[in-house]
């Protein structure tokens, strides 16, 4: 009896968010069909827009009070009516409401953005991020804040929800704090108990619960889909030469929103696999769960053709970003950011996550891809530390479940390779079609 109940209050839930005009399906929707909607007019903008404020009212403040929105922006719906009358429906994003976290800038709205502190209440920031330039450029309306990890993560290193649910995940999870002073502790929606790590928890979890078609949070500007291909047509939208970044110089920009979907197999894609780090359940990192799906992922890649290289990720301990933290917040004491020390640190950094990391690793395979579980402890063959140093993307997509408790598995190729990553991803999604939506479980 105790699962009927949940059941029958998530069946409530979807069923009014699912409501629309002309009975239009928000569940589960994509991109392609919202502005198909639109275009042959069975939705407005301005529908759309009052849709997912209505969604965010009803799963953020009230019912399960999932805490994934901090604000709303006031004039949202006059962006909207004005898309309405003016808005180019050839641009990617056109009528597409997406949720910034809260610590990337955004100007003209009504918005602040704070990370999550009371700090920094009522900062208005002199101007949008570029991203947030290139997602209005795209016909995108920004519908408010997300919440995040204080700070995104540098100020809090306990956490204040229930592990009851997964006792052997303690220790992965302890320090995400997944809460801010503005917007409180952030709920999953899969099950309100569990806990949903990580400083962008407040961008995934309303992607996940259907409070907004996408979103985004960091590291690095990252977008956030129910789909991959909702995720490369955010990319498409965002990336590009930031005039403020000279990092970003070099960076080539392929047609993502439409290769995606090119390849039909993984025949000649080397995938490399750190089998000890994925299926090994003695270091209490690993519960049966995940390692029965991850061992299934596997056989999904060789079904696709891949051909799978097993190989010892390099000694975790010595590449571990929290040494490069320490040595970078010891440098930080010095106001020089040009001295030895500071310098010295950084080429430190380098060569233990990227020089003896993770090139080392995909040289020594002569692997195109690494394929991991999707975990948030730092010596995680997936964790986004070392990859970010290197500049290396990733990708995570749906696995599996753990006591009704969503897992992913990632995707890591060298730099400049998203396009051949956001394929990878595709065709294993739909090999797999993991992702189910949330029921707003209370316990498991």
């Amino acid at each position: 009896m105790r699962i009927v109940l949940p059941f029958v209050l998530a069946s409530a839930f979807q069923a009014a968010l699912s409501r629309a005009p002309d009975t239009f399906n928000y569940t589960e929707t994509t991109i392609d069909k919202l502005q198909d909607a639109i275009v042959s007019q069975q939705l407005s903008v301005k529908e759309i827009v009052q849709h997912y404020l209505d969604v965010i009212d009803q799963l953020n403040h009230k019912g399960p009070q999932l805490n994934g929105v901090i604000e709303t922006s006031p004039t949202a719906l006059a962006q909207a009516a004005t898309q309405d009358l003016f808005g180019n429906q050839s641009t990617l994003l056109h009528g597409i409401p997406i949720l910034i976290k809260d610590n990337i800038a955004t100007t003209g709205d009504g918005l602040t953005a704070c990370a999550g502190s009371f700090a920094m209440e009522g900062n208005i920031a002199p101007r949008d991020a570029f991203l947030v330039q290139k997602l209005r450029a795209a016909g995108a309306i920004v519908l408010g804040h997300a919440n995040m990890v204080e700070w995104a993560n540098w100020r809090s290193v306990t956490n204040s929800v229930d592990w009851r649910y997964h006792p052997p995940l303690l220790t992965m999870f302890q320090t995400n704090s997944s809460r801010s002073a503005r917007g409180g502790i952030t709920k999953n929606p899969y099950v309100l108990t569990a806990p949903t790590t990580g400083s962008s928890s407040g961008p995934a979890l309303t992607v996940a619960a259907n409070m907004i078609p996408v979103a985004i949070g960091t590291e690095s500007g990252l977008p956030m889909g129910r789909t991959v291909a909702d995720v490369a047509r955010v990319l498409q939208a965002i990336a590009g030469f930031d005039p403020k970044d000279r990092a970003s110089k070099d960076a080539p920009v392929p047609e993502y929103s439409q290769t995606y979907n090119a390849l039909t197999s993984l025949k000649n894609v080397r995938v490399a696999i750190s089998k000890q780090a994925n299926t090994d359940t003695r270091n209490d990192y690993l519960s049966p769960a995940q390692v029965n799906a991850f061992n299934k992922g596997v056989e999904t890649l060789e079904n696709l053709g891949a051909d799978i290289v097993y190989a010892p990720y390099p000694n975790a301990a010595a590449i571990s970003k929290s040494q490069c933290d320490s040595l970078m917040l010891e440098s930080l004491n010095s106001p020089n950011k040009t001295n030895s020390t500071y310098l010295d640190a950084l080429a430190l950094c380098q060569d233990l996550a990227v020089t003896n990391g993770i090139e080392k690793y995909i040289k020594d395979t002569q692997a195109d891809v690494i394929f991991a579980l999707t975990l948030t402890w730092s010596l995680a063959p997936s964790s986004p530390g070392y990859h970010s140093i290197a500049g290396w993307p990733i990708l995570s997509v749906p696995l599996g479940y753990d006591h009704s408790v969503p897992f992913g598995v990632s995707f890591v190729t060298p730099k400049y390779q998203e396009e051949k990553l956001l394929q990878y991803g595709y065709l294993f999604e739909q090999a797999t079609k993991a992702r189910v939506a949330p029921q707003f479980l209370p316990d498991n």
